[in-house]
């Protein structure tokens, strides 16, 4: 045998092991994947969908919720109902196939993730200015629910819808970048043929603007809120203190989970050498998207009529499995009475 065409044989085996090792680059991904993310993912896209459902379900058929304050909690629901039914399943979508991920499939799963971070923003700002003003101008605020609010919360689903739709056209050149596949399909803020410092700047800039502005809110919120029981002065009263609080532990929910991404952009603006480790941006995507079923549990837990909606919804379910009908059948007639009355009166208590 020729020892040239030995060396060119094994050559050309050895480039094609390269190739093929960095076109399936993704299973290196496979532990993070596989045992952590994705399981992880799942589970928050069950409980937002399920959750989120019950919260506006209930605020829907319950006339006592239909104000400002829960028009708003319903907005974000609606918002985290949306992340846990499309961006989430793109999400593990892309985890799953890899560096096979289609170039439609990876700018759509860019487009909704933006488009969703930028809208609950948006929601939790708008929360949080309407908390704002309840407590600053009380006598000037209504809860009452007008053509005006309708519309300008309608006016804010475009922004986030157009800020995520730039990285489409072929704004490369002009610092926009666009949905390339890394750790998931993401606009980069440093890469050398298609760098975005311009988009990732704003997503930053916008963030930090957006969590001033809550924090503005709330800290006044408390000052005002300190004096007044120092003083024992009451709040007016339709002002409800447990909405405010309700607000409070779903907005600051909100902004623990996306103050990772946020330090992430920022180091990566900082220093484009700077790569978080894998299991660090699986982490932080986990966070950030968790808040679609961490919002929707906060507000069942300080909402007393959600609370008893559950507890009559757990109870029926819990009855009816106990004593299904098929069996009240076999059972003698003042027994099946007597179930019957038992659960209309539970039903009717809660």
């Amino acid at each position: 045998m020729d020892p040239i065409n030995v060396l060119v044989n094994v050559s050309n085996h050895s480039q094609n092991l390269a190739s093929n090792i960095s076109q399936n680059q993704s299973y290196a991904n496979a532990p993070v994947n596989f045992m952590f993310m994705i399981p992880a993912l799942s589970i928050i896209s069950v409980i937002a969908i399920i959750a989120n459902i019950f919260c506006l379900t209930t605020i829907y058929h319950t006339p006592s919720l239909h104000d400002i304050s829960n028009v708003m909690i319903a907005n974000l629901a609606i918002i985290d109902l949306l992340t846990g039914m499309t961006v989430i399943p793109t999400i593990i979508t892309v985890l799953l196939l890899g560096n096979e991920t289609p170039s439609w499939l990876c700018k759509l799963q860019g487009f909704l993730t933006v488009a969703m971070y930028g809208a609950s923003l948006f929601a939790i700002v708008g929360i949080s200015i309407d908390r704002f003003r309840a407590v600053t101008r009380p006598y000037h605020y209504s809860s009452i629910i007008t053509k005006t609010i309708i519309v300008k919360l309608l006016m804010t689903i475009p922004i986030p819808i157009i800020v995520a739709s730039l990285p489409l056209f072929n704004l490369v050149n002009h610092g926009f970048g666009s949905y390339i596949k890394e750790f998931v399909c993401w606009s980069p803020a440093c890469r050398h043929n298609q760098p975005a410092y311009i988009s990732s700047a704003a997503t930053a800039v916008f963030i930090v603007i957006c969590i001033g502005i809550v924090l503005f809110c709330y800290i006044t919120i408390f000052i005002i809120a300190y004096h007044k029981n120092k003083k024992n002065i009451h709040l007016k009263r339709n002002i409800n203190i447990k909405s405010i609080r309700t607000t409070a532990l779903i907005v600051g929910t909100n902004l623990i989970c996306f103050l990772p991404q946020l330090s992430a952009i920022t180091s990566a603006l900082i220093n484009c050498n700077n790569n978080s480790p894998e299991f660090f941006q699986a982490v932080f995507y986990t966070i950030t998207l968790s808040n679609s079923a961490l919002n929707p549990i906060v507000y069942i837990s300080t909402n007393s009529i959600l609370r008893r909606k559950l507890v009559q919804l757990m109870l029926v379910k819990a009855l009816s499995k106990k004593d299904p009908y098929s069996q009240r059948d076999h059972l003698p007639q003042s027994r099946s009475l007597e179930l019957s009355n038992n659960t209309s009166i539970l039903t009717t208590r809660f």
